[in-house]
């Protein structure tokens, strides 16, 4: 994967900044509080229906009840700490954190696994048309293929899930960053039929392939009609402001770097409501891949 391009975007009510930088150092100092919550803001354009965060050490359940999935649909926009599960036989447990839906309803989950624990944190908004989900985890052999769903008018796609047994280290020196990532790619049928784009759900382990899979997660991809779209990334130890405009949301596409430190280590967005703006913090050289919807 190539990394380190420099771009800018400008766009009503939206900018992005898009590049590898280096910027303030962070402290690692633990997040005491385990759950935020901002319900019911609705604004012209998208409606965010939560912003909620949840992890504390030892923490192994209740999951955290983020409301119904008929009515709204909720991604991750924030993982820090440590994903450490067990890299060794019996291979368990294994650190995660994520959304998904059980019994109608949205639940935030982290699991520990044998690091220090992990924060997640997810944004929920009131689309739910067309909604479907991904799921990838490590090929344990050399021939592998990615999950993918159609691309049509209006559908985005962002990761909801991230699960690891290593801690997303660099397993061989000269390895890529390990991580998730949502990208539009086109397809080409084996029979020859006509090509297509996809929204393709991938993932890069730095664990040997011949071991057991050492990481995975999910995204799902929902309708955003009549709205705008601008993507971009940051690479580095820094807070960028990606996303403008009161009602733009900043989403995940993608997640990169070694999740071993403490709490506020890692890649997260939150939105300021004093600035409007969006901002993205990575930390220790991670990446945090980013779409502005509006």
């Amino acid at each position: 994967m190539t990394r380190g391009t420099n771009l800018l975007w400008t766009l009503p009510l939206t900018l992005l900044a898009v590049a590898c930088g280096e910027g303030m150092e962070v402290a690692q100092t633990p997040e005491n509080t385990p759950a935020m919550e901002e319900l019911g803001e609705a604004k012209q354009g998208l409606v965010v229906t939560g912003r909620w965060g949840w992890g504390t050490p030892g923490n192994s359940g209740p999951d955290l009840d983020l409301g119904p999935s008929n009515t709204q649909t909720c991604f991750l926009t924030g993982v820090r700490g440590n994903l450490k599960g067990q890299s060794a036989y019996p291979y368990n447990p294994i650190s995660s954190v994520g959304v998904y839906e059980e019994g109608g309803r949205w639940k935030l989950k982290t699991r520990d696994g044998i690091g220090t624990g992990v924060v997640g944190e997810a944004t929920c908004i009131a689309n739910t048309a067309n909604r479907v989900s991904m799921s990838w985890s490590e090929c344990t052999s050399f021939s592998c293929a990615f999950p993918y769903v159609p691309v049509n008018t209006n559908r985005r796609c962002f990761i909801t899930s991230i699960w690891s047994r290593a801690g997303m280290t660099f397993h061989y020196q000269g390895d890529s960053k390990p991580g998730l990532l949502v990208s539009k790619q086109t397809i080409f049928p084996p029979n020859g039929g006509a090509s297509y784009d996809a929204w393709v759900l991938k993932g890069w382990s730095s664990d040997d392939a011949s071991e057991p899979a050492n990481m995975g997660g999910t995204a799902h991809c929902v309708d955003f009609p009549g709205g705008g779209v601008a993507d971009g990334s940051w690479e580095g130890n820094a807070t960028v402001q990606m996303c403008n405009g009161a009602s733009t949301v900043g989403l995940l596409r993608g997640v990169f770097g070694d999740f071993t430190g403490g709490y506020e280590d890692g890649v997260t967005l939150t939105k300021n409501d004093a600035t409007g703006w969006t901002d993205l913090k990575v930390t220790n050289g991670k990446t945090g891949y980013v779409s502005c919807v509006w």
